[in-house]
């Protein structure tokens, strides 16, 4: 053929063939990659098949996955702690993905290191450790979608001297015979958060945490029940609580330096149970939250405590008791007990603004057939009758300057059959140590400038 390169039938290489567009053809064949196999790469048995190596089941979602087993199911471990160590091998941050399945084995957490399933896994729940959890490195290891049981011993454990700082998210934490979290890490930089989760206590004897070193419990929007009726209070001795929009079945306690507040809670025991017993010297505020014990006293304040729009709900002599002061503001009581038996209860005030009251004011009222000691959360104090003497004592602390209080003979008797008296209990009334009500229905409003007081 006249002006062929002289190479046209000098292709001794099977496969296809290229062209350089100038004179040379050359033979090729096809190479196989990593995770690609080759059928008849040359062709010339027929057409080329080109396939992956690569499981359907693999779901690339983390670098590592965990699952009981590899095969088949795209995972690359089998326990959750030898995917930690290779995670920890690479120097680098890492999230752990687990399969469904239930493992049981003891795990040292590393800051850095994630372990995650999809949310819902731990309410079903498909993936479950039983086991302890351990961290004592400072840093941070987040938990989710997980569910986290106690197997004899506690499910974890944040200890040592370093800030290590442990986040559950959507996890649940169940506690079957044992309690669920011991801290006794001394920084204060060390704890646990659970946002979103739930625990449950299945037993009697055991608590939800044990605090005993510096570091803190927090939860927000979490459910921590106690369908166990587990009479242990989880405890606290030198940390902090923070518990801010959740429901809980579980008894408190502080004592040491710890603080502890509670931010629109709902506290609601499974049996006759005190709610809380405050007796950290930290910080202690309980606000927009709920607390109810059925017969048994709702809280002991036994530490210095503020309280604010709150509901008690008991049926208990003593709503309130303790040995401590307790500053109270805006609180119902809607069992059928509203005492307080704190050593000191001071009325929060305001000292500037205007008070508009665009409608009816309910104010409380105290009823008492006997003689009765005030209380400075009373406002309203009626004697309903005169069948004896009356004596009425005014209370002798937590004076606040401008309170004022009603007294009335509801009886109507006090002129006719028995006086009323009203003791200053050690301040003057009006310059004198008492004040007489001895007209029938009489009555008296009464303030204090905080030491002694005077009639309006």
């Amino acid at each position: 053929m006249v002006g062929t390169p002289s190479n046209d039938l000098n292709i001794s290489q099977a496969g296809y063939v290229v062209f350089d567009g100038v004179s040379t053809f050359t033979g090729r064949t096809f190479q196989a990659g990593t995770g690609i196999t080759l059928t008849n790469a040359s062709g010339v048995a027929g057409n080329t098949t080109i396939a992956s190596t690569a499981s359907l089941t693999d779901l690339h979602v983390a670098r590592f996955i965990v699952a009981s087993s590899t095969a088949g199911t795209g995972a690359n471990f089998t326990t959750i702690a030898s995917a930690i160590a290779a995670a920890q091998g690479t120097g680098i941050n890492s999230t752990i993905f687990i399969q469904p399945g239930t493992y049981t084995e003891n795990i040292t957490l590393v800051p850095g290191i994630n372990l995650v399933a999809f949310d819902c896994d731990s309410e079903t729940p498909n993936v479950t450790i039983i086991g302890k959890l351990t961290l004592t490195a400072a840093g941070t290891v987040s938990i989710s979608g997980i569910r986290l049981q106690t197997n004899s011993d506690f499910a974890i454990v944040i200890s040592g001297t370093l800030a290590s700082q442990l986040q559950l998210r959507n996890c649940w934490l169940n506690c079957t015979n044992n309690t669920g979290i011991s801290i006794t890490s001394s920084s204060a930089g060390a704890g646990i958060e659970l946002d979103k989760c739930r625990s449950e206590l299945t037993t009697t004897g055991i608590a939800l945490f044990a605090i005993s070193g510096g570091g803190s419990f927090g939860a927000s929007f979490s459910i921590l029940t106690n369908n166990g009726a587990s009479l242990t209070a989880s405890t606290n001795s030198a940390g902090a609580i923070t518990i801010r929009h959740c429901s809980l079945g579980i008894p408190i306690t502080t004592s040491g330096t710890a603080a502890l507040e509670s931010d629109f809670n709902l506290f609601i025991m499974p049996t006759n149970l005190k709610v809380l017993t405050i007796g950290g010297s930290g910080t202690n505020i309980l606000l927009n939250s709920t607390f109810s014990s059925g017969s048994a006293t709702a809280i002991s304040i036994n530490a210095a405590t503020l309280m604010a729009n709150c509901v008690v709900s008991s049926s208990n002599a003593s709503a309130i008791d303790g040995s401590s002061t307790l500053s109270l503001s805006g609180c119902q009581f809607n069992g059928s007990s509203s005492t307080i038996t704190t050593t000191t209860v001071t009325p929060l005030n305001s000292t500037t603004g205007t008070l508009n009251i665009k409608g009816g004011l309910i104010e409380k009222r105290t009823s008492t057939a006997i003689s009765y000691t005030v209380l400075v959360t009373d406002v309203i104090i009626g004697v309903t009758t005169n069948a004896a003497a009356r004596t009425i004592t005014m209370p002798n602390a937590g004076l606040v300057a401008g309170q004022r209080w009603t007294i009335k003979d509801e009886a109507g008797t006090a002129g006719s059959v028995n006086n009323i008296t009203i003791s200053g209990n050690g301040a003057n009334i009006d310059g004198s140590a008492s004040y007489l009500i001895s007209n029938n229905y009489g009555c008296v409003d009464i303030y204090t400038d905080g030491t002694n007081f005077f009639t309006a």
